[in-house]
């Protein structure tokens, strides 16, 4: 598991802060555009902790005794954030898919770093996690200063976060020993569903030793036993300074309850971190919107737990849907949690418990007065994303068009500047036994296609009626078929 890097000089102090050097060929865009793009960089809320006032866990014999209510402000959130979804309700969802990949600002970074960075497994993922760990404190001066670094990264598959953290601790000359261990739904496990797993195993097959899948081999992180393996498994490299959690369930057949649908894998991911962090350890875990009661007491058992939490957009995470990190800092250790691990545990597993971590009442309004703050500043940047996005699909101008290559070509360029990203040596990516050749084919999923009313009407038809509405051979009344490599959230990654 131990991924040793000598360097011969000394580490460099990686930034805190994105680069203070200028910028180059800063004249050939607008103030606009820079404008812009500095917007799509700074999407952070930081939730600041009274002094005087101090957030406490409740009593561990109230937790799961009540079910909330949803707050009145966050459930107007949630309904007109709805509603402007909806509005995507008949757009056929390969273009709508194109047109949003045209529109995004940051939608030229990735090729930009394959022709000039040439990083491993280069992916949005590995985008996305480059700029939280460039920008938050989550590979902590304590542990490299101990000369290693250990890293757990559960719903890690590909391997996108590992390779990316590779990339920083190599551009940064951090002189370590690297310890990490990735967990994901097993890809070679026979039992679990295709459409649940990656079908792109080439990280994972290279480094087969690093991963572990539990007691049972299918990698669930919603299960007891295989958290308790997981403990076992790593219990050689403590303590443990960074957990990542990417998760995902996919929400194509009811996009409009997303953060209900994946409420417990998130609840099992962050329990998983605080059994395996040590004491000031990171977490880095993805979230969807934070509008339900069961995101709010997530959200407060976190800000219980850290020093600091922030919630933060990646600029690689397309702006048009509602994906974000949540991102914290300094953990208390499983000490403080002694009195209340034991009922968190209760409710590890994957049906989850009918009831809310806490009551309401129980959140202090200066917590539950940010976390409104926090959902109305990312909940209209996505409402004013889409809604452009509509009136660009149906009256698209030639000048916002050059508007839109200036900023995407300023963002690849601000990307690689703001995080001053250089190749890394070959001898410095991490070694993947012989020429990983992936296990699988790229067609064993169908993309989607068609709208998503069209969609939830084929699907309410008898099989069938199915057979012939499709013709049979996939040339049905939603257009020809073909195969890809199918995205967990695809229709949501798409807005």
């Amino acid at each position: 598991m131990s991924h040793k890097r000598p360097h011969p000089s000394p580490r460099q102090p990686y930034p805190k802060q994105h680069s203070n050097k200028p910028r180059p060929r800063r004249q050939q865009f607008t103030q606009d555009v820079w404008d812009e793009t500095e917007r799509l960089f700074s999407k952070t809320f930081s939730f600041q902790k009274p002094e005087d006032d101090p957030w406490r866990l409740p009593p561990a014999k109230v937790f799961f005794t009540n079910q909330n209510q949803p707050f009145p402000q966050l459930l107007e959130m949630k309904e007109e954030l709805n509603r402007v979804k909806g509005l995507l309700s008949d757009k056929e969802i390969r273009s709508w898919h194109e047109h949003t990949n045209q529109t995004n600002r940051a939608g030229k970074v990735i090729s930009h770093l394959k022709q000039t960075i040439h990083p491993q497994l280069c992916t949005q993922a590995w985008c996305k996690f480059h700029e939280i760990v460039s920008t938050f404190p989550i590979v902590s001066d304590a542990a490299v200063e101990s000369g290693v670094f250990n890293s757990v990264h559960v719903c890690e598959a590909p391997g996108a976060f590992i390779t990316s953290l590779n990339h920083f601790l190599a551009n940064w000359r951090v002189n370590c020993e690297w310890n990490w261990v990735g967990n994901s739904l097993n890809p070679y496990y026979e039992g679990n569903d295709l459409e649940h797993t990656i079908d792109d195993d080439r990280f994972i097959f290279g480094t087969l030793s690093n991963w572990h899948f539990g007691a049972d081999n299918t990698g669930d992180i919603m299960s007891t036993e295989n958290l308790r393996h997981l403990k076992t498994f790593v219990a050689d490299i403590q303590p443990i300074h960074l957990v990542t959690a990417d998760g995902s369930i996919d929400c194509q057949k009811n996009p409009g309850e997303q953060e209900s649908i994946v409420s417990q894998l998130h609840y099992c991911e962050v329990v998983s971190a605080l059994q395996l962090l040590g004491e000031g350890g990171a977490l880095v875990v993805k979230k969807f919107t934070m509008l339900e009661p069961s995101s709010a007491c997530l959200m407060y058992l976190l800000n219980c737990v850290f020093q600091e939490v922030h919630v933060f957009k990646p600029a690689t995470s397309k702006s048009g849907n509602s994906e974000v990190y949540v991102v914290c800092v300094g953990y208390s250790g499983q000490e403080t949690l002694a009195g209340h691990m034991d009922k968190l545990m209760e409710n590890f597993k994957p049906a989850g418990h009918e009831n809310d971590l806490f009551p309401c009442e129980t959140l202090p309004t200066t917590f539950t007065s940010q976390l409104v703050s926090c959902c109305r500043q990312f909940t209209e940047l996505q409402c004013e994303t889409i809604q452009e996005n509509l009136r660009l699909f149906d009256a698209p101008s030639e000048e916002m068009a050059e508007h839109i290559r200036q900023a995407r070509e300023c963002c690849a360029q601000e990307y690689v500047h703001r995080y001053q990203l250089r190749p890394i040596r070959k001898d410095d990516r991490i070694y993947t036994e012989a020429a990983t050749r992936s296990q699988f084919t790229s067609d064993l999923r169908k993309q989607l296609q068609g709208s998503f009313n069209e969609r939830q009407q084929l699907a309410q038809l008898p099989w069938a009626q199915k057979i012939l509405q499709d013709g049979g051979g996939g040339q049905g009344a939603m257009g020809p078929e073909r195969t890809t490599i199918a995205t967990l959230e695809v229709s949501l990654s798409s807005y």
